[in-house]
């Protein structure tokens, strides 16, 4: 257990609070009833002398409360398959203290008199505030420490959690949807109450504890079992590395984590095995890759296998959710003109890149349109919170970030199969991809490279990507990554073809201008006085004159000519000869739009293959 401790000491500790205030805005949920009887059915009975012996020097002291806890462990060792530890959170910062009561599993290994943050399966907080309330820093800081312990295991469905302040205890829940409490009440006037939810959370299994339970584990190592893995029938061994090598960092939203696996009897055949929840029944990687696969799209990654895993629906049926907390926040004096600061204003959770990438940076910040609802609610709840639905997806082949290129010759190589994949995408699949950038262009194994045909660069990530078949893409619609958007995007014109090629033809400025400053594998630093700053922003207006302005015939190249590095200077001719085929001169202008006459698409994809093949050459 921690001793929390009321603090916004400093303007950076409540910008803090204010952003984790816009992520949970709307979507926290206090005394909800049905909680008890969902989490801590009333069959379940604690020995009642255990709660009488407890006492309030117990719930001063976390050691204590442990000591005591101790004793309830011993009398429900029957039943039990879980203790209590005290525990430090890993990388929480200072103003919270970092001592916390935990439940792990009694298998769990201890080091140095603590457990690792994914070792903790429901979290306990205490605290001393008189006067607690939603909007008070206490719980802020309270959820704030959930959703570390949620990203240190960013694959679980949810966490449960409690919090002790004076001798109240709250118990929460944490999901991907946002976070709810049950009701509020004294340890000390209802002891067996409190021992009945100490004992219940002991005796759950990892299904009850929010844990993926698709993961599973021997003394081999982590593995699943899908069905159907690629052409086979029944199930095939995948094992799985322990630890994601991607993941989110917010705990709403999709929650897009990823894994490194091998297929059994495959050693030299890597995988990807991706966990995430979508707002669709289906999300859009995964029907849009099944499609995109059935009609041969060549430069794309192959999906082996995919299923449901549930949804938050499920997840909380038997609960019924009225209004959400509205949550606030007191300003530091400093900066008050008001009492109390109220955050209205929600902000959309980043979504994290579906990378096939080993080491996969710090995702760049992307913007996509609002979900639309894909029907009227059902029933009254459903409308209070987003259904979304949790699935894995099983994609070949794992591949290398782009940053790591050995050579400007396979960079090349690489991004002329990018639009190589990009064509095929659009001529055999009529879809467009909408969201190129660094992040979502891999560089394919040699291992994998079985016949001359064989791409050296794929495409992944359809998250963003438009079926043109299905629907037509729609003029407003800021979908892509912040740096990579096409002038026409930025502009507010509806996503072409010809968007998604200004998007590769700015992953290869981008990579020219930053690789001698790169310092490490993520390859996001980038000269002070580099143009490519200004084109980083959340203002697509702004970013767009700014951009425009870099792409004038003129202006380009003499910037390009100051900020490519050494490696590609000799590139800089085909940098001219890419803007001239985007950005032709048309009645005295740079040309923004898109053709789409018969061949000009064609023309165009073929015009930058040719470009970037007479530099392979």
């Amino acid at each position: 257990m921690m001793s929390a401790h009321s603090v916004v000491d400093s303007s950076t500790d409540h910008r803090h609070l204010e952003d984790l205030i816009s992520e949970l805005d709307g979507l926290v949920y206090r005394n909800v009833p049905g909680y008890d009887a969902k989490y801590f059915p009333s069959i379940f009975q604690a020995r009642s002398e255990v709660g009488i012996n407890l006492s309030p020097v117990h719930l001063q002291s976390p050691k204590e409360l442990l000591k005591w806890l101790e004793n309830c462990q011993c009398q429900q060792s029957g039943t039990t398959r879980n203790k209590y530890a005290l525990h430090s959170i890993q990388g929480q910062v200072e103003r919270i203290p970092s001592t916390s009561l935990c439940l792990v599993k009694t298998s769990a290994q201890e080091f140095k008199g603590t457990y690792s943050d994914a070792a903790i399966l429901v979290l306990g907080l205490i605290g001393a505030s008189k006067n607690f309330g939603l909007g008070d820093e206490a719980v802020l800081e309270f959820c704030d420490v959930a959703k570390t312990v949620f990203a240190a295991r960013p694959d679980r469905r949810f966490l449960h959690a409690f919090h002790i302040y004076n001798s109240t205890m709250e118990t929460w829940t944490f999901d991907r949807a946002g976070a709810y409490s049950g009701k509020p009440f004294d340890i000390m006037e209802e002891p067996n109450r409190f021992t009945n939810i100490i004992a219940a959370y002991m005796s759950m299994n990892d299904d009850e504890l929010g844990l993926n339970t698709f993961l599973q584990q021997d003394d081999e190592g982590v593995f699943v079992e899908p069905e159907g893995l690629g052409q086979s029938a029944g199930r095939k061994r995948v094992s799985v590395d322990e630890d994601p090598f991607v993941m989110q960092g917010s705990l709403v939203g999709p929650g897009t984590t990823c894994f490194k696996a091998r297929i059994a009897g495959l050693s030299d055949r890597e995988v990807v095995l991706k966990f995430v929840w979508s707002h669709s029944k289906y999300s859009a990687e995964r029907s849009l890759l099944q499609l995109a696969n059935e009609r041969n799209v060549w430069g794309l990654i192959k999906i082996e296998s995919s299923h449901d895993l549930g949804n938050i629906a499920s997840l909380r049926q038997g609960l019924q959710f009225g209004q959400p907390c509205d949550l606030s926040l007191r300003r530091p004096e400093a900066e008050a003109s008001d009492d109390v600061l109220k955050i209205t204003e929600s902000i959309l959770p980043k979504q994290a890149s579906d990378s096939h990438a080993e080491n996969e940076p710090e995702h760049e910040p992307e913007h996509e349109p609002e979900h639309e609802p894909e029907h009227e609610p059902e029933h009254e709840n459903e409308a209070k919170f987003d259904n979304l639905n949790f699935e894995y997806i099983i994609t070949s082949p794992l591949g290398r970030h782009l940053n790591t290129f050995s050579s400007p010759l396979e960079l090349m190589t690489v991004l002329r199969d990018a639009i190589k994949a990009l064509r095929s995408l659009y001529i055999e699949a009529n879809m467009i991809h909408r969201d190129i950038s660094p992040q979502n262009i891999i560089i394919v194994p040699n291992n994998n490279r079985k016949d001359p045909d064989t791409p050296t660069g794929l495409l992944i990530d359809l998250d963003l990507a438009l079926d043109l078949s299905q629907a037509p893409s729609k003029g407003g619609e800021a979908a892509g990554s912040e740096g990579f958007m096409a002038l026409g995007v930025l502009y507010g014109d509806a996503h072409t073809y010809r968007h998604d090629l200004e998007s590769v033809f700015y992953v290869f400025l981008w990579m020219a201008i930053r690789h001698e400053r790169t310092t490490n594998v993520s390859g996001q630093m980038i000269p002070q006085t580099s143009r490519l700053h200004k084109w980083l922003g959340m203002d697509w207006w702004t970013v767009f004159l700014r951009k425009r302005e870099d792409m004038q015939p003129m202006e380009f190249e003499r910037w390009t000519e100051k900020e490519f590095t050494e490696p590609f200077r000799t590139h800089l001719p085909l940098a001219k000869t890419l803007h001239g085929l985007l950005f032709p001169v048309r009645n005295g202008e740079i040309f923004i739009g898109s053709d789409h006459g018969p061949g000009l698409a064609e023309k165009l994809y073929a015009g930058m293959i040719d470009a970037f093949e007479r530099y392979i050459d």
